[in-house]
This record gives C-alpha cells, structure tokens and sequence, in this order.
C-alpha cells in the first residue's frame, strides 16, 4: 500500500512541478481541441455527404495534412527566429472565419481552396504549439511535458464529442462554430504564454536550406528511429479517425452514438501523463502493439455498434500507452539548437503519413468495403513489431543532445 502511495505521489509532483509555460500551452490546447472535438465526430460525415464517394472523401481529407508538409517544411526555416507565443496567439486569431467558410463549401474545387487555408493555418498552429512546447520542457522530464500536454488535448476530445453528439440533433452541421469560438477564447488566453525563448540561452542557429535540416534529421540515428515510428503510428490512427464515425454511421447509429464513440477513442489520452512516467521498455511498447494489431484484426469483423465501442477504446489505450514515451525519446534526440528545425521535419514526416491514411482507406473502402481498411492497419502494426525486434540497434536511452 505504502509503495503504491509513493508511487502516486511521484507521477504527482512530477507533473505538478512542470513550467508554468508548459501548463499554460497545454492549457491553450485544451481550449483550442475542445472546439475541434465538438465537431469531429461529424467532419468525415460533412465531407462525404458533399462528395459522395469514400475515395474522394478520403482524398479531401488527405489534402489538408498532405498541404500542411509545404507549409511546415517552410515554417522550419524560420521558426526558431521568431517568438512562439506570438505566432500562436496570431494564427488562433486567424480562426475567426473559419467555421463560416467551412460551412459554405458546395464544390470539390472550393473544398481545395479551403484546405490550403485550413493546411497553413493547422500547420503554423502545430509547428509552433509543439515547438514551443519542446523548448520548455525540463531535460527530464520531456516525456511527462507532452503527456500532459496530450492529456489536456485528450481530456478536450473525451468531452468535446460527446456534447457535439446532443447538440448534433439540435443545430445540425451548425456545430463547426465551436471551431471559431473556442479559438476566440484560446487565443485570449495566448496572450499571457511567457515569451521567454531558448534565445536567452543559445544563439540564434545558422540559417538552413530544408535539404540541411533534412540531413540533419536523417544523420541523427535515435531522431530517425522513433520518427519512423510516430509516423507509423500516425498513418494507423488516421484509418480510424476518418472510418469510424463513417462506419458506425452506416450502420445505424444515431447521432449521440457516433458522439460517445469518438469519445470513448479519446478516453485512453487522460492516461498519457500517467503513461509518460513508466520507463521506457522495448519489450512493453511491442506487447502494446502486439494488443493493437489483433485489436485492428477485430475490427475486419465486428458489426455490433457496442462491439465497436470496446475494441475502439482498447485500440486507443495501445496506441496512447506508447505514444508519449515516442515524443518524450524524440525531444531529447534533438539538439536544443534545432529544436524548431527538426520539429519541422518530424511534423512534416507525420503529416505525410497522416495525409496518407484516408487516401488509402478512401481508395479500399470504396474497393473492397470499409472493413478491409483495418486490416492495413493490422499489417502497419505488425511492421512496427518487426521492426522493434530486429531492429538490434534500437536506442532504449538517449541523454539529451545540446
């Protein structure tokens, strides 16, 4: 009993003696996420009531994080010369019409021109949330600073889906104003983010081609390895985000359902603060996806709404229990120099393999049904376990690099 106690004790003072910085951008997350998560159970829907098709409603979906890439890789080159804090509170102001033109969209056309808005504004937003969020966080303690991070983001996504499912019945598509709304109040809270920057204790680094700060990427071998894997996972994660409210919509879910279904995908993320503070073991993050891949498996045949529910939120707590332990390894890879930089080309890679994912289930489910999506998702799974065991060479500690 005393061990567990001090145990407890423990993940709490860690997380409690984090920035304030730190706290307060989480905060901002939460504000920001919470819009978002009203409105996500119903995003794949919206877009595949407008185009019809699985396969072009995966592609607008692929658009938005495939833009991003440009749009980070540029931000990549410039962002470790300017304050964080600004950008945010700037770009959380650009949100203001958002909802209104998302909510005007009628052509295939005009859904482009809006996700080159969406990708600059999305990707300016991230790069500088995560940025700013790495160079704040203590040497020891980078896991637990994006656990709590994606806890807040999470703790939005628990909520967020199931008040959008009742309101949903009310107001219709009507919701998406949380989107603007939410940023209003976010962005007032950016205001206050403590400008204090790495500036204080470096010099401003070279400036780089996105080729240089490529092959930095590339020549640091830890920073590669669980980029790959964030990656992977990313690309896995993005199959369930776009077929699940689909798939549950087909099959007769009321709209309160789809709700609490989304919610219970994010259930998992109020554990990553938890999650962030066990040590880092190879062995566990392979049982992990080992539990994900025959979860995805399930999911080839599950038909019961209810089912559905469970291997969702099991899905979700295997992803999320080794989700931070990834971000936390690839913050210490990185030099504090080119935390910006790098940042750029880690969000790039993940965006990639997040634009990836509804492609690709857009293009089978229209094929083969959406159910045979999952078992890529089976396979993604399964190449991550190959390549933890083989992988001889696989980093368990890393110390930060200066």
């Amino acid at each position: 009993m005393m061990l567990t106690r001090g145990k407890k004790q423990n993940f709490i003072t860690r997380l409690t003696s984090l920035p304030a910085s730190v706290k307060r951008v989480s905060f901002i997350v939460f504000l920001y996420g919470f819009g978002w998560a009203v409105a996500n159970p119903f995003w794949a829907i919206y877009f595949k009531e407008k185009l019809v098709s699985y396969s072009l409603t995966g592609l607008a979906l692929g658009l938005m994080p495939l833009f991003s890439i440009v749009w980070v890789l540029i931000w990549g080159k410039i962002i470790d010369r300017f304050p964080k804090n600004k950008i945010i509170a700037v770009i959380l102001l650009s949100y203001l019409p958002f909802s209104f033109l998302l909510l005007s969209l009628q052509t295939f056309p005009q859904i482009i021109i809006f996700f080159i808005y969406h990708s600059f504004i999305a990707s300016s937003l991230w790069i500088a949330f995560e940025t700013y969020l790495r160079n704040h966080s203590p040497r020891d303690k980078a896991a637990e600073s994006f656990g709590f991070y994606d806890t807040l983001f999470g703790l939005a996504y628990v909520a967020g889906p199931i008040i959008g499912g009742i309101l949903f019945s009310q107001f219709s598509y009507g919701i998406f104003i949380a989107i603007s709304a939410m940023s209003l109040i976010a962005f007032f809270v950016a205001l206050t983010l403590p400008d204090k920057d790495h500036f204080s204790e470096f010099e401003l680094p070279p400036r780089k081609s996105i080729a240089e700060n490529f092959r930095e990427w590339w020549q640091n071998h830890h920073l590669r390895s669980f980029t790959i894997l964030v990656g992977l996972l990313s690309l896995a994660s993005s199959f369930l985000a776009m077929l699940l409210p689909l798939l549950t919509k087909d099959q007769g879910a009321q709209f309160w359902q789809i709700g609490v279904l989304m919610a219970l995908f994010a259930v998992p993320a109020l554990f990553e603060s938890f999650f962030s503070t066990i040590p880092f073991q190879k062995n566990r993050i392979i049982i992990s996806l080992a539990i994900g891949a025959f979860l995805f498996l399930a999911l080839t045949i599950a038909r019961d709404i209810y089912l559905l529910f469970i291997i969702a939120l099991l899905l979700a707590l295997s992803i999320t229990s080794v989700y931070p332990l990834l971000q936390g390894k690839i913050t210490t890879a990185m030099p504090r120099k080119l935390v910006g930089s790098l940042t750029s080309i880690t969000f790039a890679l993940a965006n990639a393999a997040a634009a990836l994912g509804p492609i690709i289930g857009g293009f089978f489910s229209d094929l083969l049904g959406i159910h045979s999506v999952f078992f890529i998702g089976f396979l993604i799974f399964g190449a991550l376990i190959i390549f933890l065991l083989y992988s001889k060479s696989f980093p368990r500690e890393i110390e930060r690099v200066e």
